[in-house]
């Protein structure tokens, strides 16, 4: 403060020399000119005193601090940036206060933001084998490894389907070289079927297993793996944080921007799909029929509407027996002797029963009813039954669609009398006249 007032004792003496010199001038003309003179003088030194004033302690303190903030804060971690900046703020304020007491008035100091480090690492490529970085590089607890023995066994016409089924929607979502299907064989991965352009080999148990170790280590962890040039990915079938297979996928047109997203959604749901078909446990079979239950139904239902490949949908209505519980456990034996494999039969009431049918199983149904029927009677004397059918078409959008017209060629079926099977049929538009 004493420094201040010194300078304004110095302004205010060269104003009074200036005015006494202007009194001892002999004209109003010197008055004026010397005037002048000594006003430019006094102002000169007071911008003089002004600019080789040294600074404020306040101030230097105050610069000093920013300097050290951002030196602190290129060399700390993000998370402790907030605990710096909280702490600056609160010796702002303090040196706001010391400031103002001074009288010096400054603009408030511009802290810039911290940058984030990327907690993503890069992956090395050796020459001569590519690595497999992960597709989603944040890691998850590791499922358990599940065996599918049963998938390799002779006669499993039911699973065959389902992964061809599986592998041609697929292949309408991404265009590929080749696709393949692995499933645990005693902790094995061991591929069960592939397709290359059109043509579906299947392997037996063993025959095939040429996943890496590096591999299988994402598959643990529910990830999948891209190779290094996106020629190819490998995915987990996992369900329940139950690991039991994979898909590996050969691309036709490798894409380092592609969009694994659709790819990654119809694996899911196949997973979820396949598991709950294959692999039988009382949460999906009915305890007295071992039928599959109508919540598992729903399930697959859904599923299969997204499939859209062609399929039937058959109801089966029990009208008449003598001995319903023998009824249902007989009806799944019997319907393997028509079409010569084991179809997947539900269970959505004590006299209703739905099953999902190639089309060329659902035409030997259709023309064998009356086989069926004496089937049925080699053990019970007095049965009574209807079909009602629907095929799937590209116009069914929503399972309720597909299972109401089922529905409503059953109540057809039923309306003309046991033993009948009706197949749905639609309503062409009637045309204007």
């Amino acid at each position: 403060m004493m420094k201040y007032l010194i300078s304004f004792c110095f302004f205010l003496i060269l104003t009074t020399l200036d005015a006494e010199t202007a009194k001892r001038a002999s004209s109003q003309t010197d008055v004026y000119i010397w005037g002048t003179i000594f006003l430019a003088l006094s102002m000169g030194s007071l911008l003089l005193i002004v600019n080789l004033f040294p600074k404020g302690e306040a101030y230097k303190a105050q610069e000093q601090r920013l300097k050290n903030l951002r030196k602190n804060m290129a060399n700390t971690k993000p998370s402790e940036n907030q605990n710096v900046l909280k702490t600056n703020a609160d010796a702002s304020s303090n040196l706001q206060t010391e400031l103002e007491k001074t009288g010096i008035q400054t603009k408030p100091a511009t802290v810039a933001a911290p940058v984030l480090q990327s907690t993503h690492t890069s992956v090395s490529v050796p020459e001569t084998k590519p690595s497999i970085p992960a597709i989603n590089p944040v890691p998850q607890q590791e499922c358990v490894i599940i065996n599918y023995n049963k998938v390799f066994e002779s006669g499993t016409l039911t699973v065959e389907t389902s992964c061809k089924d599986f592998i041609n929607k697929l292949s309408n979502v991404v265009k590929c070289k080749s696709m393949s299907l692995y499933f645990v064989h005693n902790q094995t991965f061991s591929c069960l079927i592939e397709k290359k352009l059109e043509l579906f080999t299947k392997y037996e148990a063993g025959k095939k297993s040429d996943l890496s170790e590096e591999i299988l280590k994402f598959l643990k962890n529910k990830l999948g793996a891209f190779s290094s040039n996106h020629a190819d990915a490998v995915l987990p079938l996992v369900n329940n944080n139950q690991l039991f297979g994979a898909v590996k996928i050969e691309f036709a047109d490798p894409l380092a921007s592609l969009d694994i997203n659709p790819i990654w959604s119809e694996v899911k749901s196949f997973a979820k799909y396949f598991d709950q078909t294959i692999h039988y446990n009382l949460s999906v079979q009915d305890n007295e029929t071992s039928l599959f239950t109508l919540e598992h139904f729903n399930n697959i239902l859904n599923y299969r509407v997204s499939l859209d490949i062609p399929q039937n949908l058959s109801l089966l209505k029990i009208l008449n027996t003598t001995d319903k519980a023998k009824t249902l456990k007989d009806i799944s034996s019997c319907i393997k002797e028509v079409i010569g494999k084991k179809p997947e039969i539900y269970k959505l009431s004590d006299d209703l029963l739905g099953m999902f049918l190639t089309l060329e199983d659902r035409e030997k149904i259709s023309k064998s009813m009356g086989i069926l029927v004496n089937l049925l009677k080699k053990n019970i004397v007095n049965i009574e039954i209807a079909f009602g059918s629907a095929d799937y078409n590209s116009n069914i959008k929503f399972a309720n669609k597909w299972y109401e017209r089922a529905t409503s060629a059953l109540n057809t079926s039923v309306q003309e009398g046991k033993n009948n099977f009706k197949l749905f049929t639609e309503t062409p538009p009637a045309t204007k006249t």
